[in-house]
């Protein structure tokens, strides 16, 4: 029904300032919103006009609801329609961006919508052929390109958004097509239902070429959803079931929703999750927002390859478990919370356990995760690396080594390297710090100096009062480096309840602050795979007095003595190479002990098939990964009875287990073991039995996020009684 239909001239003042003629207007005035022609027109501005001269002459209040109606008919006053800003990420699509630009172009029955074009790193620049050939479209406005280095996706699309100008918002990608009544269609949804303020739309899927693909994977999954009938009131249940029924290339949403849903940086979708990103938004902004569905399609979806899939299925599988989780964190802590740890210089024990922490932790659905590396100290000032963990771990055929690549490099610009840092990562908008490294003390007094409040957990890998005890050499510096982070830090982790009480004991004022959360390890389905050959003994770590390897090869002459075919395996590097190399050769032990070197995570998990034992001979120790990785393993297990080993491993039930510095007992239990190898093995099997139910990755981060959840919590009642104080 057109709008001339609808509204009289004539009679219109007649019947406002008759008997129930307010009534009767604002009747009108609600049709006229229902059925309003999409062109602005006369009659509206004069309908509005007659209703203000009939407000103040009644001294009217419109109700909420009138308020709303008056709100959407403005526009049309006006003559304009709310603006849309599409956003278009793009990488290495140079010549379907333009097949999709040229679509957005030819759109019918509207026309107040701009196009931000957002380059991701391609191989070969786009922008300037697309400057030539939309030059009067960027000189207008219509078109805005942008490029940025690569970031992926998310990172592409929240670039753009920080770009719009429009009071409505829309995605597409760039080798996606939008149909001709594409961006009317959704606005006129959105206008015509003002409670609802994101809303997406049926797509066809078709090839590289624009041919229709009825069986391809993403028209089959969507299908079920809009052929049900009552995708339209459970968008947002469906959505948080753990179902992604919503294309990108068909949305739109108000502003409001970017704006409230924003970080500080000013982005929507989570940069961390590099699959799955758009499935993760909707989800957020269904949890906040009323979403809508237009059961018309709007848009043609490009699915390379033939249609059939080419994607990491496995990585794909638990990113729904990821997003499925984020959900349940949400609920948990209010936020997706962020968690910033600083680790040390380079890999190792301390680096592998705080990342597969990490790694765990995003599993579990806190995905906002990011990293600073122990600076390079130059001459004048120290250069800090930073990086946020993401979606990418979970890659089938990932090759990347985490220290290795994908840091940032931090100098300073103006101001020091660190406080270039914080600002550069908004420091104040994490939830959670964790110090990983002893080496960040300035770094901690600089935070605690300028008043931030984000609580700080120091994660206590070794203590070096202990050490120094244990090691009887002096490092009176390490010590006070590591009582100040302690002084500083609100909150202690040790791994074990003997770390706990080592710790306690030497410093009792830090004893209320200490929790116990040990260092996880991942479990596969598969079976652990053993495949030993010979007698093989091996040692993992750097070759360093704490790691005790001169008492086992001490050892080594009694246990060749009952086991000639006995050989000693160490791998790791450290500055005891040249004693040991000196020891090996005095005990005319060439050939039966080696020294291998730094060795891939491919390569130790091979040594550890094909060993008999593991030999763990620190001479103190809190929680090593080595000897979780034995366990996953089911390789049988002796070591020393140091620090957390004593919790970690039961003796004579899951390990045989020895005093340090002992040679003698070490070389007996090795002895024992290799003569009974059904015991060796009954204990490796208990042993991973037990792990697997207390010491999973699984277990571990949800210890560490009900912790988490338990600190923020305690938190927002002291700023509350901090606040009534003042």
């Amino acid at each position: 029904m057109a709008v001339d239909d609808i509204v009289q001239r004539t009679s219109l003042e007649a019947i406002v300032f008759g008997r129930d003629g307010l009534t009767e207007i604002e009747q009108r005035l609600r049709v006229l919103r229902r059925k309003i022609d999409l062109e602005p027109t006369r009659r509206t501005e004069d309908a509005l006009k007659v209703f203000k001269k009939a407000e103040e002459h009644y001294n009217y209040k419109p109700t909420s609801g009138m308020k709303r109606v008056l709100e959407a008919l403005a526009p049309y006053v006006k003559g304009e329609r709310p603006k849309v800003s599409v956003i278009v990420p793009t990488y290495n699509r140079t010549d379907l961006v333009k097949r999709c630009i040229d679509s957005l172009l030819n759109q019918e029955g509207f026309n107040n919508y701009e196009i931000i074009v957002v380059d991701d790193g391609s191989d070969k620049d786009p922008i300037p052929g697309l400057r030539e050939k939309y030059a009067n479209h960027i000189k207008s406005g219509k078109i805005k390109l942008f490029r940025k280095a690569n970031g992926g996706v998310a990172s592409a699309r929240n670039a753009g958004l920080r770009l719009a100008t429009g009071q409505y918002l829309s995605l597409i990608d760039s080798d996606d097509i939008a149909l001709p009544t594409r961006l009317r269609d959704l606005v006129d949804y959105l206008d015509s239902n003002p409670k609802k303020d994101f809303v997406h739309a049926r797509a066809s899927t078709v090839d590289i070429t624009g041919k229709r693909l009825k069986d391809a994977a993403p028209s089959l999954h969507f299908e079920k959803f809009w052929n049900s009938g009552t995708l339209d009131k459970n968008t947002a249940n469906i959505l948080q079931s753990g179902q992604n029924c919503v294309h990108a290339q068909t949305t739109m949403f108000k502003r409001k929703v970017y704006d409230q849903m924003k970080d500080g940086q000013g982005r929507l979708f989570d940069e961390h999750l590099k699959n799955s990103e758009d499935f993760d938004a909707w989800i957020r902004i269904s949890e906040r927002f009323n979403t809508g569905f237009l059961n018309r399609g709007v848009a043609r979806y490009t699915w390379h390859n033939g249609g059939k899939s080419n994607g990491d299925s496995r990585k794909q599988r638990i990113l729904r478990e990821v997003i499925k989780n984020k959900i349940k964190i949400r609920k948990q802590f209010g936020k997706d919370p962020r968690i910033l740890m600083f680790l040390p210089k380079t890999d190792g024990g301390i680096g592998n356990a705080a990342t597969e922490l990490a790694e765990s932790l995003f599993e579990q659905g806190i995905t906002n995760i990011t990293f600073v590396k122990q600076p390079d100290w130059y001459p004048e000032k120290p250069v800090y690396y930073v990086r946020n963990l993401d979606s990418n771990i979970f890659s089938k055929n990932r090759t990347e080594k985490f220290y290795d690549s994908g840091w940032e490099k931090i100098e300073g610009n103006g101001k020091s390297a660190f406080e270039t840092l914080c600002d550069r990562l908004d420091i104040k908008s994490f939830d959670i710090i964790n110090i990983q490294s002893n080496h960040f003390k300035h770094e901690l007094n600089w935070l605690r100096q300028k008043g931030i409040k984000t609580p700080v957990i120091y994660t206590c890998h070794s203590l070096v009062k202990y050490e120094e005890e244990r090691e009887q050499r002096p490092r009176a510096g390490a010590v006070k480096y590591q009582e100040c982070i302690m002084e500083n830090s609100d909150f202690i982790q040790a791994m074990s309840e003997t770390y706990k009480t080592i710790i306690t004991k030497r410093y009792p004022r830090f004893g209320d602050k200490i929790h116990i959360l040990p260092n996880g390890i991942k479990f596969s389905d598969e079976k652990p795979k053993r495949k030993p050959e010979g007698k093989i003994l091996l040692n993992i770590g750097r070759l360093d007095p704490a790691k005790g390897q001169k008492y086992l090869i001490e050892a080594m002459p009694a246990i060749i003595k009952k086991h000639p075919e006995t050989v000693l395996y160490i791998a790791g590097e450290g500055d005891l190479r040249s004693e040991l190399e000196s020891q090996i050769k005095t005990l005319g032990l060439e050939g039966k002990v080696q020294l291998l070197g730094c060795k891939t995570k491919k390569e130790l998990d091979e040594l550890r098939a094909k060993a008999t034992l593991y030999v763990h001979s620190s001479v103190h120790e809190n929680w090593p990964l080595t000897v979780n990785e034995a366990v996953r393993q089911q390789l049988p297990v002796v070591c020393t009875n140091v620090g957390g080993l004593q919790d970690m491993l039961r003796d004579n039930q899951e390990a045989f287990k020895v005093p340090a510095k002992d040679p003698n007992a070490l070389a007996t239990a090795v002895n024992i073991a290799m003569d009974n190898p059904s015991l060796a093995r009954m204990f490796a099997t208990s042993a991973y039995t037990r792990f697997c139910k207390e010491f999973s990755s699984e277990m571990i981060a949800k210890k560490a996020i009900n912790y988490y959840d338990g600190i923020l919590k305690a938190n927002k009642i002291l700023a509350k009684y901090e606040n009534a104080l003042k």
